[in-house]
């Protein structure tokens, strides 16, 4: 059996890639845009927030890391 352009070596078929100027997009009512643009926006606004308590969790880490390796923070059991 030989492979036809449109299967791959397990015979799966693959589609043709389109450029993005071949995708149809709806036109959204301006009510609609305006929501997502808000739900975007908020969406970003909670990933920066994440990114900042990841940041910080990152250095509350290093400093646990170091004092523990260096012994300036032990830990006890109570």
């Amino acid at each position: 059996m030989t492979d036809s352009p449109a299967t791959t070596g397990g015979g799966l078929l693959v589609r043709a890639s389109r450029s993005p100027e071949d995708i149809p997009l709806p036109d959204l009512p301006p009510a609609e845009v305006r929501r997502l643009d808000a739900l975007l926006g908020e969406v970003e606004r909670r990933r920066a927030l994440l990114d900042a308590q990841y940041t910080e969790l990152d250095g509350i880490l290093d400093l646990t890391s170091a004092g523990l390796a260096d012994g300036t923070l032990t830990v006890s059991r109570t």
